[in-house]
């Protein structure tokens, strides 16, 4: 069946659509009927919700963060307080990484060469302290598979050097000298790098980096997708937008991926005069 042909059944939209009006409001109880109301189509699945009930403790996770105009620091979830709903227990383990994209570890490598960044320098700084507490969240996945191709080895290595030097750094460090360290604990990150550069070389990693090309696609389609109903319904609310958005991934494409959607509201939270 081609991909044009091919929509979901009624009963899997009626499925989302409870689950996303019944989630809005953070209600343990309505995310738990529901949960009960659909466990035939929800076998072996599991579903992590945003609550607002104080009975959850808040999850040392970093919310949303701007650094000026430069920089942003984006949370996946809409809240601290997560629940995990599947058959048995609730419980959970969890983490919450960081990803760093290609500007970000540029700048690192930049910053620990000693360049100037320019009109980046404050926001750069800005956001180094704020990230340097939850250094060993961060990571440069992005980064890797944006410059997987890059023929350009050295000035690769020299970016995740730098990056290296930051997760090294301890805040009280860094807030008092301004500045990277090499290496920490018996830790250089010279072997940091050259350990990235490895497994960047390997067939695991070109396997992987085939399939986040194959992602990247999929995000050029419904990101462009979404500039486009920006532009056809210029006075729209960013909800009547994103419903717009939802249509066409519910009727064309078949998949609803998450990050994406996300990326695609906070476009739509824009303004018209801003978008035109």
């Amino acid at each position: 069946m081609s991909i044009e042909t091919h929509v979901f059944s009624s009963e899997r939209r009626k499925l989302i659509e409870d689950f996303g009006n019944g989630t809005l409001k953070g209600d343990v109880g309505t995310i738990r009927r529901l949960w009960t109301k659909y466990s035939s189509d929800l076998q072996d699945a599991r579903g992590i919700f945003v609550v607002n009930s104080p009975a959850f403790p808040r999850l040392p996770i970093p919310g949303d963060k701007d650094f000026g105009s430069a920089g942003f620091l984006r949370c996946w979830m809409a809240g601290d307080r997560l629940i995990l709903v599947r058959e048995g227990s609730d419980d959970f383990r969890f983490s919450s990484p960081i990803f760093c994209d290609t500007n970000f570890v540029s700048l690192c490598g930049a910053f620990q060469a000693g360049r100037d960044l320019g009109s980046l320098a404050a926001a750069f700084k800005d956001a180094v302290k704020f990230l340097l507490p939850n250094a060993g969240m961060l990571n440069a996945y992005p980064y890797l598979l944006e410059t997987a191709r890059n023929q350009d080895r050295e000035k690769v290595r020299a970016s995740l050097f730098g990056f290296a030097c930051l997760k090294l750094t301890s805040a009280p460090l860094f807030s008092d000298t301004g500045r990277f360290v090499t290496q920490a604990d018996g830790v250089s990150a010279d072997e940091v790098a050259d350990e990235a550069m490895r497994v960047t070389a390997g067939a695991d990693f070109a396997l992987l980096s085939g399939w986040a090309a194959n992602r990247f696609l999929w995000a050029k389609v419904i990101l462009t997708k979404a500039a486009l109903i920006a532009f056809a319904m210029p006075s729209a609310s960013a909800g009547a937008r994103l419903y717009e958005l939802l249509q066409f991934l519910h009727d064309r494409l078949a998949r609803l991926p998450q990050f994406e959607i996300y990326a695609a509201f906070r476009f739509f939270e824009l303004s018209p005069r801003t978008i035109l």
